[in-house]
């Protein structure tokens, strides 16, 4: 959704190609299109899929990544939908994060991104995003930074790249990510 998501997909994918030893199991990335069209691309693929849904082991969707800095937690879209929230759990302590439910269940966040296509078809599906405890100035200034956001950027076309984002956040959901995908394959 972010400028940080397609980055950030292929930087992952950088760093699953250079893992020794490789890991067990296939790895594959799929970005799609449509999200805003019904989940047109993520329904598409679930309906037609490469390799088949009952060999996929999980979905993690990097559909939002944290561009507001390090937080001391880690939000949850869906939260108690997936059981990999115990790899999550898992990857997060090892960062001392800790997990917490969208603050905003009404907006059905995990229903409306494309891991709900594959949910719906029983692959294990994980939503999740760098929370809104700023690892410096606390959760109130986070969720601030988060409503702002939300409120004048997400879906507009205000919502580009700014040089003044900080991407260490961003950094940490990438390796909560990869911690999760080497846990899996």
């Amino acid at each position: 959704d972010n400028a940080s998501g397609a980055a950030g997909l292929l930087q992952l994918a950088r760093s699953f190609a250079r893992t020794l030893p490789r890991p067990n199991r296939s790895i594959v990335f799929l970005a799609t299109t449509g999200g805003e069209a019904n989940l047109a691309g993520s329904t598409y693929y679930t309906e037609n899929p490469v390799y088949a849904l009952q060999d996929t082991v999980a979905d993690l969707n990097l559909d939002t990544l944290h561009i507001g800095g390090p937080t001391r937690d880690v939000t949850v879209f869906g939260f108690g939908q997936s059981e990999l929230e115990a790899n999550l759990r898992a990857a997060a302590a090892l960062q001392g994060r800790e997990l917490h439910a969208d603050p905003d269940p009404k907006l059905g966040r995990f229903y409306r991104s494309d891991n709900f296509s594959f949910a719906a078809h029983g692959v294990p599906a994980l939503y999740a995003i760098g929370g809104a405890d700023d690892g410096a100035r606390g959760p109130e200034w986070g969720r601030l930074q988060l409503e702002d956001y939300y409120q004048h950027r997400f879906h507009r076309p205000e919502d580009v790249y700014v040089p003044d984002w900080d991407l260490r956040g961003t950094a940490d959901d990438l390796r909560l990510y990869y911690r999760i995908g080497l846990m899996l394959a």
